[in-house]
Parts: structure tokens; C-alpha cells; sequence
């Protein structure tokens, strides 16, 4: 084995027994390694031992030992200086907090069946509204019943799972329409399935009642079919659907 050699300083002459109790002491450390120590003065260190072997070194001096205390005191200062800017950090993140808490419903996922979840724990949901899986999925609440919610799964279906967690959005299901839909081909549910990017529009509701008859534009160009007894009893009107006898 490759014996290595220690450099042991110190302010004043070491006798030899000094330096016979000195190198056992740098043997046992280093063991099994073979040091062979080499004895120089040096007045800098101002009292004590320092021990080179290699690129470790073992410094007991009194300038050594002033240094680590030094940088100890350093240490603790910049904790002292993070501890007082903690409560400024404290009022800086407060005034960021919002001003409202907004509560939210979780419910979890009963059963899953024929693409429909059944839900226990939102009892606020409305019918309609958009349901947000913690797979990822979502659907819409069909059916709100006392204890229970039925979810129609719209899109990643396999990766629903019982016991799941699932959130309300308080948002209906919505498509985009308008003339940037001219010439597109979309699924179902409006999304794009024609690699050309994102549909702009305005977005309405996907299940949403029909005006009522008030609102509507009133008829009053009768289609006439040039038999007299099918136009005298039964009158057929443009877009609405047929008249019960005059009407």
C-alpha cells in the first residue's frame, strides 16, 4: 500500500514525544492508510495544530478556530436577518390573498355504467351543467336525484373509475357557433376534427329551450297545396308545423 505523508504545523517545536503522540493520532484517523508525518513550523497559526495530507485538512489552530467561529457568527446573523423579514414576507403574501373564499363541492363517483357515472355528494348541481372528473373526464348532469346526480360521460369514458372525485363547474356545456363553423368538420360536442386548428366564435349553451311562441315571427303566408279540401280544412304554414283545422 501507498503511504501518504502529513504535514503537521504548529507555532513552537514539538518534542519527540509530542510528535510520537501527534502521529499515532493522524495514523488511527486515517487508517488503514500508511501516513508518514512530516513536522514544520508555522507562526501564522498563532497556537495549536494543522494537519495537511492531501486535500483534506485537520486545522485545531487558533486562527482556524477563529474563522469557523467567525463564519458560525455569520450563519447566525443571516438566520437572525430571514427571521425578521418573515413577518414582512407574511404581509406581503396576506395582502395577496383573495378577498373572497370560494367554496366548492366534491362529490365522488358511485358506479360507472353504459357511459353514465352516478355521483353521491353535489347536491347543488343543476341540471345541464358541465362535471369535471379528477381523470380528466367530463360530462353533463342529466339526472339530479335526491341523494344522487346521473352524469352522461362525454369524452375519456375508460378512464372513469370508482371512488373518483368529481367537481361542479357552475357552467352549462358550451359550443362555439357563427360563420367561422362554414366548411369545418366538428364532433358532436363542437370540437374540431379536421386538424385546422381552433374554432373562434361565440360560444352558446349546447342544451338551451326553444323560444316560445310569443317571441317567434308570426305566419301569415299559408302554403297552398291546389286541393281545396286539404287547404279549407287543413291550412299548412311556412316553418311552423301544420294548423289544426283552420288554424
Amino acid at each position: 500500500m501507498k503511504k501518504s505523508c502529513a504535514i503537521v504545523e504548529s507555532v513552537y517545536p514539538l518534542s519527540d514525544r509530542q510528535q510520537t503522540l501527534v502521529a499515532d493520532e493522524i495514523k488511527k484517523i486515517f487508517a488503514p492508510h500508511k501516513v508518514a508525518c512530516y513536522f514544520k513550523l508555522n507562526a501564522d497559526l498563532k497556537g495549536g495544530l494543522r494537519v495537511h495530507l492531501g486535500a483534506t485538512i485537520l486545522d485545531d489552530s487558533l486562527v482556524g478556530k477563529w474563522k469557523t467561529a467567525r463564519h458560525h457568527a455569520e450563519q447566525e446573523n443571516l438566520l437572525q436577518t430571514s427571521l425578521k423579514n418573515i413577518p414582512n414576507q407574511l404581509l406581503k403574501s396576506l395582502s395577496n390573498w383573495p378577498e373572497k373564499v370560494v367554496l366548492t363541492e366534491v362529490g365522488h363517483v358511485t358506479s360507472v355504467q353504459d357511459g353514465i357515472a352516478h355521483i353521491e355528494g353535489l347536491p347543488s348541481a343543476q341540471l345541464g351543467e358541465k362535471i369535471i372528473f379528477e381523470s380528466g373526464a367530463s360530462g353533463i348532469a342529466l339526472n339530479l336525484n335526491e341523494y344522487t346526480v346521473d352524469v352522461c360521460l362525454i369524452d375519456d369514458i375508460e378512464n372513469v373509475r370508482e371512488e373518483e372525485a368529481v367537481y361542479r363547474t357552475n357552467e352549462v356545456l358550451t359550443i362555439p357557433t357563427g360563420l367561422s363553423l362554414l366548411g369545418r368538420v366538428l364532433s358532436p360536442l363542437g370540437q374540431p376534427l379536421d386538424n385546422k386548428g381552433k374554432i373562434s366564435g361565440e360560444e352558446r349553451a349546447l342544451m338551451q329551450p326553444a323560444p316560445s311562441i310569443i317571441v317567434r315571427h308570426s305566419v301569415n303566408h299559408p302554403v297552398h297545396t291546389g286541393i281545396t279540401g286539404i287547404d279549407a280544412l287543413i291550412p299548412i304554414v311556412t316553418v311552423l308545423a301544420v294548423g289544426p283545422l283552420g288554424g
